[in-house]
């Protein structure tokens, strides 16, 4: 098998899924997040922040020089960048509130888990309990159906 052009095309397909405005340039960009803004109909007040956005995914000191789209960043997104920057700012430096939801979100998610697991260990004696059990002869015309309701 030939390993080795395997790898080559799958690293430049690999770089297009992470970043497909790679090798693209600034008419480019444009072009392609003006049909994306088309295409999708989006409301009129994000279309500078999804350009801003595909410019910046394509370089992320796209803003540091002077950008040949014409965008030009306000100082709360510069701020929010920095941040952002492993060098200076802190990958844990998140507003309370989003660890918050995320606390919030997780407790939900491990008693739905724990829920699940009580419902489903109990169905084996829902049936024989309720007295609905398709095997046994009973007025209900159907009982799977009143059966498959109480699952």
């Amino acid at each position: 098998m030939t390993e080795g052009r395997d790898r080559s095309h799958s690293g430049a397909n690999q770089d297009l899924l992470i970043n497909p405005f790679i090798g693209k340039n600034p008419n480019e960009m444009s072009d392609m997040t003006n049909k994306f803004l088309e295409d999708t109909k989006i409301d009129e007040d994000h279309h500078e922040y999804i350009r801003k956005g595909a410019f910046l995914a394509q370089a992320p000191d796209a803003f540091h020089e002077k950008n040949p789209a014409g965008l030009k960043l306000k100082p709360f997104e510069e701020q929010a960048l920095e941040q952002e920057d492993p060098e200076k700012g802190s990958r844990w430096d998140q507003p309370v509130l989003l660890y918050a939801l995320i606390g919030c979100c997780s407790m939900g998610a491990a008693v739905q888990g724990w829920d699940e697991t009580a419902v489903n260990q109990a169905q084996i004696y829902y049936s024989t309990d309720l007295g609905i059990d398709s095997n046994k002869a009973d007025l209900l015309r159907n009982p799977d159906i009143l059966l498959g309701l109480v699952k």
